[in-house]
């Protein structure tokens, strides 16, 4: 089932977590390599398992036996929500939520994300 959703290069940082609207967002900052910010969010997340700082990423939606130590997850999926595994140079995890939109302009480190505001 495994399809590849997003796949960008560069660091990524855990950015900002909010309960209230379950968003989780993903943002790798304008670096020498490349010279546009990148933010992607999940929305209505349930669960995940990221580090706060990771090496490029690749996005895919997969089932629970398809990661590497399967968690519990049955009843998440089956309420709406998709398993999104992220891997990269130096991270294997998965966020569990609704969906995951991503953006990509020249923005300043600082910037709100525009997916925020949507």
């Amino acid at each position: 089932m495994s399809a590849t959703v997003l796949k960008f290069l560069g660091r990524f940082q855990v950015w900002s977590y909010s309960v209230s609207h379950g968003q989780l967002l993903l943002r790798s900052p304008k670096s020498r390599e490349r010279a546009t910010q990148v933010d992607i969010l999940f929305k209505n997340v349930a669960s995940m398992q990221l580090p706060a700082m990771f090496d490029d990423i690749e996005i895919r939606k997969v089932r629970a036996d398809e990661l590497p130590s399967a968690p519990q997850l049955g009843a998440l999926e089956s309420m709406g929500r998709e398993i999104y595994r992220i891997t990269g140079r130096n991270v294997d995890g998965y966020v569990v939520a609704g969906a995951v939109v991503a953006d990509e302009r020249n923005l300043e480190y600082d910037a709100v994300s525009p997916l925020l505001q949507m």
